[in-house]
């Protein structure tokens, strides 16, 4: 036994040696054929975030570089297809490095994430174009990203029900005294007010605000958004609120009185609002939401409300660009 011990003992060393061996070979061949694809020309692409977890709302920063030959030049898109649930906040594209026949392209997008489901950032389609004229369509990976709860778990928790207070015994002597003292008081303000000369009524004016549609709008969410109520219990009349702020909004953006007009009515008069292609379908599900909480009961919490919050910004932007775009051509034919 102690020979057959003796003699595998060796075996296995030069078994594991021979392993190690063989992985350090491929890794080498497979840095070299690297080295030898980027020499002949290939792409290398990557991606990264500067946080793996953020709340909702908070901004994260996509660094994208991509390594490319000489001559060759990167086409970023004007638009990320990233859903309903990110937005593109901001992007600074970064200045081009060069080390021999070889450049590095980088872009920096800043995303905000309005949806504590979203699990990842999709991957970023691009275009490189190259010297002889052909374009080269590719596109970054998928990257992983988690979205915080904005509500703590302590207010998460259930609260203990408030005992019953007792009811008040009722003195009817009082009740009596008090109905007579206003009726008296009712009966002496109708006196002084027939023997009162009648006054001109001047009528009631309302004053236009000088804010643009956009701006009236964000000022009232951010509003509603610093007064802590998001995260109160009373998020039914949030919700009224700010369906109210949008409808506002709508109406002074599209010209129609949004404010006295049914959800049916809003929603039939939007459908030929300049750009509601783009963000119509959005609209009526943020609409149809509200309604719900503010008509039908139905249960909402912090991060629903936050959420709601944020899509409304999102919403005001989309419609602000659309109703431009369609406003900046009538304004040169005029020209």
């Amino acid at each position: 036994m102690l020979v057959l011990a003796l003699v595998l003992a060796p075996s296995a060393a030069l078994a594991e040696g021979g392993a190690l061996a063989e992985e350090a070979a491929l890794a080498e061949g497979g840095a070299l054929a690297e080295e030898a694809a980027l020499a002949q020309g290939a792409t290398r692409i990557t991606a990264s975030l500067d946080a793996f977890e953020v709340g909702l709302g908070e901004h994260v920063v996509l660094m994208v570089s991509v390594e490319h030959l000489s001559g060759s030049s990167v086409v970023w898109p004007t638009h990320l297809a990233l859903g309903p649930s990110i937005e593109e906040r901001g992007r600074e594209v970064l200045a081009v490095s060069q080390t021999g026949e070889r450049q590095v392209s980088r872009v920096a997008f800043t995303l905000a994430v309005y949806e504590r489901s979203v699990a990842h950032i999709p991957p970023i389609a691009f275009t490189l174009q190259h010297f002889g004229g052909e374009r080269e369509s590719l596109q970054t990976q998928e990257l992983a990203i988690a979205v915080r709860s904005s509500v703590n778990p302590k207010d998460a928790e259930l609260k203990p029900s408030r005992a019953p207070a007792d009811a008040p015994i009722r003195d009817w002597n009082l009740l009596i005294g008090a109905a007579g003292g206003l009726l008296f008081l009712v009966l002496f303000g109708l006196v002084l007010r027939a023997r009162r000369r009648p006054r001109a009524e001047v009528p009631k004016t309302r004053v236009a605000s000088t804010a643009l549609p956009h701006e009236e709008a964000l000022a009232a969410l951010d509003a509603v958004e610093a007064s802590g109520r998001l995260d109160g219990e009373e998020l039914k009349s949030v919700f009224h609120e700010m369906s109210e702020i949008m409808r506002a909004y709508l109406g002074r953006r599209f010209d129609f009185p949004a404010l006295d007009q049914t959800s049916s009515e809003v929603r039939s008069r939007l459908r030929s609002c300049p750009g509601n292609h783009e963000w119509g379908d959005a609209m009526n599900t943020w609409l149809g939401r509200c309604d719900l909480v503010k008509y039908a009961g139905a249960d909402v919490d912090a991060d629903e409300a936050r959420t709601a919050l944020y899509s409304a910004r999102v919403l005001i932007e989309r419609t602000k660009e659309a109703a431009l775009a369609q406003e900046r051509p009538a304004e040169v034919a005029r020209a």
